[in-house]
């Protein structure tokens, strides 16, 4: 039989996909758009067409309520996304610093021994290369490549009589440039990340744009077909509004469980010890 745990992660790898298929805009028109005409065939059918009733005003207050609605989550997110973009550039920005300041800081450690070490020599020729790195070269693809050289004379067996422990100083900077640079590459992800969240965001400002035209037509009261389209328009926007608001809540969720991932960490280590004094 199959454990539970294989079964959450199978039922949560379904679950994203079918998120991922329910969050493309054609989906969501499409999903809106049979209900909204379920809705216009069911009136249709429910009632004889030269005795439909349409109340005008009773349309008109659900679809302001709707966008009202909607237009409040819609500035939330706004919000949101402006707070995700700016945290999300001030710590590339800062990181690209650390980097560079790193960089004379290594330059000030090896002037420190001889430049007649074969080690020395490429490692400054490396900072110095590394000195012309721009931000817009980010993320680094070729980081292995820069190092290579620097590599193959940390992985030769000689020792430094000056310094016997040079090797695992240049090998501790290099694991701390590495480390930022894989940083700055993951703050390049959340830069594509908060692209997703402004494609939501003007897709609601779309939807809000959309149903303020419907509320003209329904107020200016042009006649029973453009008015029976309008009473079952609600239904579309409020299907359409759900849709959003469950790809925000998603997105949320996501980020948040990214921020908060620690903690799923300390927990795993704490089970083995409980097991252990518990035996």
């Amino acid at each position: 039989m199959l454990s539970f745990r294989y079964k959450f992660h199978l039922g949560l790898l379904l679950f994203t996909k079918f998120f991922s298929i329910l969050v493309r805009i054609s989906w969501q028109i499409s999903i809106a758009t049979t209900l909204c005409l379920g809705a216009l065939i069911y009136r249709l059918y429910s009632q004889q067409f030269s005795s439909i009733h349409i109340d005008i005003r009773a349309t008109t207050l659900t679809l302001g309520s709707i966008g009202s609605i909607l237009a409040l989550a819609t500035s939330i997110s706004f919000a949101f996304v402006v707070f995700f973009v700016n945290q999300t550039n001030s710590r590339k920005h800062d990181l690209f610093y650390k980097f560079k300041s790193s960089l004379f800081d290594f330059d000030r450690f090896l002037k420190d021994y001889p430049d007649s070490e074969d080690l020395i020599n490429e490692a400054q020729a490396l900072s110095w290369h590394l000195k012309f790195v721009k931000l817009d070269d980010f993320p680094l693809q070729d980081w292995d490549d820069k190092i290579m050289s620097l590599a193959q004379y940390l992985d030769e067996d000689c020792d430094y009589e000056d310094d016997p422990n040079l090797k695992n100083k240049v090998i501790g900077y290099l694991g701390y440039f590495e480390d930022i640079v894989n940083e700055i590459g993951v703050m390049c992800i959340r830069q594509v990340i908060a692209g997703i969240f402004v494609k939501t965001v003007i897709k609601a400002f779309f939807i809000i744009g959309l149903l303020l035209i419907f509320m003209m037509v329904s107020y200016l009261d042009l006649g029973l077909i453009p008015n029976l389209i309008s009473s079952v328009m609600p239904v579309f926007f409020a299907t359409f509004a759900c849709l959003i608001f469950t790809e925000l809540g998603w997105y949320l969720y996501r980020e948040s469980n990214e921020m908060i991932s620690f903690t799923r960490h300390d927990k795993n280590e704490i089970k083995p010890e409980i097991a252990n004094e518990s035996t």
